[in-house]
């Protein structure tokens, strides 16, 4: 089974994919932003695999309580 097509990224989106991930380090402490391709391949999915995306950003809870 081929993976199904997601929508093209927004071009605005992306083009301020640094500062939004610089906005995220600032309210997010420690380790809670993901933003490296390599990292984020595990989320790429939403465990079925018939969507395959990297998001954007991972941000991470602190808790999950």
């Amino acid at each position: 089974m081929s993976g199904l097509a997601m929508p093209k990224p927004d071009a605005e989106t992306m083009r301020r994919r640094a500062e939004i991930v610089a906005d995220m380090r600032i309210i997010v402490p420690g380790e809670g932003v993901v933003d490296t391709a390599h990292e984020m391949r595990a989320f790429e999915t939403d465990g079925l695999t018939a969507y395959r995306q990297l998001p954007l950003v991972v941000v991470l809870p602190e808790t999950v309580a």
